[in-house]
């Protein structure tokens, strides 16, 4: 069967799911395989490619093949006919049997509930002949009623083929950016005028972060403050006052200064989550009751591991300077960086620096998400 255009973006999406959990070292890398003239359909497990080989799930491969397939789930045992010829797999002890008895070691991994095998040994005891391209990349494999190869194969479905390497190339950068470890810029007490250019910065370098923001200010800045949600941020709350007595009055003080600021957050952006920042971070100012009152209101207290002191900071290269020693020692005591900034004009400055700094070290920019663990001075320290 041939596939088309938006079957072959399904089988494309459908690689990107089988992978995700295992991809990180991409030790199996996708392939495209094709029988004959068409492009084999894979509904569920795909083929990959593992140290040189090109496995194939045995089922849908054989399919194409017209081989049948007769499977033995209790000696997972599967036996393979066509024309007389047999191939019996035993993926428990790793074996294959041919037809006139010969036995060979294999790998036959099981993956997904679907027996795998390289696909050249498949094709080879059924007297098919085996192609490659790089273009895609491509297994094939061909009788001589199919003329011209694999590159007349890789001609006939030039399209596909190379939609398959467009997306093959985005996966896989995608996932060795995934396997890089997170680091979480935040920045307090917005938004106001620098909040804009800020949003710029991190929209040219395609960037998402998370925004602590107090309710005045998000008053005053609705349209930012939708910016900010609709750009793929987190807006998260910083409280009203951000004032240390007022706020730390009492526990019922701190979770009311936060609930009306999400109620805030919520009528401008329509949004509202479990991330809040306490003024001047949860410790030392912060009791247990404090503490057991937040939790029981549902948020989570974030802090931060690399402190910019941007407030402070005569020039944006002190900045810069802060935060790469800084991000060295949180490096050092094994802590994932989660960057303290301020929404101030030496920030705007210092930011794309700061960006290139992160990035070079090997991170990949992420906003903080209900789904993690919270970091705060209360329980990590």
């Amino acid at each position: 069967m041939k596939l088309t255009g938006a079957m072959l973006l399904g089988t494309v999406l459908l690689m990107f799911s089988w992978t995700s959990a295992a991809a990180a070292d991409l030790d199996r890398l996708p392939i495209l395989v094709g029988v004959e003239d068409d492009i084999v359909d894979f509904p569920d497990q795909q083929p990959f490619v593992e140290d040189g080989s090109t496995y194939v799930p045995v089922r849908f491969f054989t399919d194409a093949m017209d081989v049948s397939l007769q499977w033995e789930p209790e000696d997972q045992r599967v036996t393979l006919t066509k024309e007389g010829t047999t191939l019996v797999l035993n993926a428990e002890y790793g074996l294959v049997r041919y037809g006139d008895g010969t036995i060979i070691e294999a790998d036959i991994p099981i993956v997904e509930n679907r027996t795998m095998l390289p696909y050249r040994l498949i094709a080879e005891a059924f007297d098919y002949q085996v192609g490659y391209s790089s273009t895609g990349p491509t297994a094939h494999v061909y009788t001589d009623d199919f003329s011209g190869g694999t590159s007349a194969f890789v001609a006939m479905h030039e399209e596909e083929v190379l939609a398959f390497a467009d997306a093959r190339e985005a996966w896989i950068e995608e996932q060795r950016e995934a396997a890089m470890p997170p680091a979480y810029l935040t920045f307090d007490d917005g938004p106001n005028e620098y909040t804009e250019p800020i949003l710029d910065i991190l929209a040219s370098h395609d960037v998402e972060a998370t925004f602590f923001t107090l309710r005045g200010n998000m008053y005053e800045h609705p349209d930012t403050m939708r910016r900010i949600v609709r750009e793929g941020h987190t807006g998260a709350c910083h409280g009203i006052t951000h004032d240390r007595d007022r706020f730390y009055a009492s526990p019922e003080a701190a979770v009311g200064e936060m609930d009306s600021c999400y109620t805030v957050m919520s009528q401008i952006t329509g949004r509202t989550n479990d991330a809040v920042r306490t003024p001047y971070g949860s410790s030392p100012h912060m009791t247990d009751a404090h503490h057991e009152a937040m939790l029981e209101a549902g948020y989570d207290i974030w802090d931060w591991t690399v402190d910019s002191r941007d407030w402070a900071a005569d020039s944006a290269d002190d900045v810069v300077d802060r935060v790469r020693s800084q991000l060295i020692q949180a490096e050092r005591r094994g802590e994932t960086p989660i960057v303290l900034l301020h929404d101030l004009e030496v920030t705007v400055e210092a930011l794309p620096d700061i960006l290139a700094l992160i990035d070079d070290r090997g991170y990949r920019f992420e906003p903080i998400t209900d789904d993690l663990e919270p970091y705060n001075f209360l329980t990590n320290r």
